[in-house]
C-alpha cells in the first residue's frame, strides 16, 4: 500500500511540472506541443510533439539517496545551486558524482559548465553540496524553466534523477 502511495504521489509531481511547462509557453508553444489542425492531423495520424516530455520529466529513484531543500539563486551571470545530499542506505559509505543540466522554456536540456569536483560525493549519511553554474551563451535568466539533476553510482548507473522547476526553487 505503501508503495502504491508513493507511486501515486511520483505521478502526481510529474503530472504538476507537465502543467507548470504548460502554463510558462506562450500559447504558441501551447498549441505546437499539444498538436495542431494540420493536414497530418486532420487524416488522424498524431501529430509528433516538439517536445519529449518524457526525456524532460523522467524520473529515476533507486531509494539510494535523498535530495532535500534544492535552492537556485542567480548570480550575475551564474546560478548558484546548493542542496543536502541525504545517504538512504543503511549501512556504508555512499560514493557518486552529481550533473546538472539546464532546462529552456522550449523544453532543450542544455549541458553546463560545472566543477565536476564540486558534485563529487563520498557520504555516510549527509553532505551539503554546492557549486556555481554559469549561464549557457545566448541564453538569459527568463528563457530557463528548471534544472535537471542527476546522480550517478561510481560505475555511471544513474540512481537518482528529476528535472525540478525554477519557480519552485529559486532562493
Amino acid at each position: 500500500m505503501e508503495r502504491r502511495i508513493q507511486e501515486a504521489y511520483m505521478e502526481m509531481e510529474r503530472l504538476q511540472n507537465i502543467e507548470k511547462i504548460l502554463k510558462s509557453n506562450d500559447p504558441k508553444d501551447m498549441q505546437s506541443l499539444l498538436g495542431s489542425m494540420s493536414a497530418e492531423t486532420e487524416r488522424k495520424q498524431p501529430a509528433k510533439p516538439p517536445i519529449d516530455l518524457n526525456k524532460v520529466f523522467s524520473r529515476v529513484d533507486l531509494r539510494q539517496v535523498k535530495v532535500d531543500n534544492l535552492q537556485v539563486k542567480f548570480v550575475g551571470r551564474y546560478l548558484r545551486i546548493t542542496f543536502h545530499l541525504n545517504n538512504m542506505l543503511s549501512s556504508g559509505t555512499l560514493v557518486g558524482q552529481g550533473d546538472i543540466k539546464l532546462l529552456t522554456a522550449s523544453g532543450d536540456l542544455l549541458d553546463v559548465g560545472i566543477n565536476k569536483s564540486d558534485l563529487a560525493f563520498q557520504i555516510q549519511r549527509f553532505k551539503q553540496i554546492a557549486t556555481m553554474v554559469p549561464l549557457p551563451k545566448n541564453h538569459s535568466r527568463e528563457s530557463l524553466f528548471g534544472l535537471r539533476l542527476v546522480i550517478t553510482d561510481p560505475s555511471g548507473k544513474t540512481i537518482f534523477s528529476e528535472a525540478y522547476p525554477l519557480s519552485q526553487i529559486l532562493a
